[in-house]
């Protein structure tokens, strides 16, 4: 039973979280991925990891343009070489 209201008051407190920022301009991953050369499975990936600054709604992830670019102008010259690049699906014939 409060497990069950504990999860309640949880939610809750997310969306006050969420409506107390609603000013914010929040865009999808995909989005992001447009701005960057990671993919949008890299992102998700660095919001997970708490790396990227980005909030859960519901199941998807959103970030904002600000964000995006902090997290790149963080990571410039820290040693973080590799960047992950966006490949496109390919069409394959059998």
């Amino acid at each position: 039973m409060f497990l069950i209201f504990d999860l309640y008051i949880f939610r809750i407190c997310c969306k006050i979280e969420f409506m107390s920022n609603a000013n914010t301009n929040y865009i999808s991953l995909n989005e992001a991925a447009k701005l960057t050369n990671y993919s949008q499975d890299y992102i998700s990936l660095l919001c997970r990891q708490k790396k990227l600054k980005g909030i859960k709604i519901g199941r998807n992830w959103v970030t904002t343009r600000e964000w995006v670019e902090d997290y790149i102008n963080k990571t410039k010259g820290s040693g973080q070489n590799i960047v992950p690049v966006r490949v496109e699906n390919k069409n394959i014939y059998l």
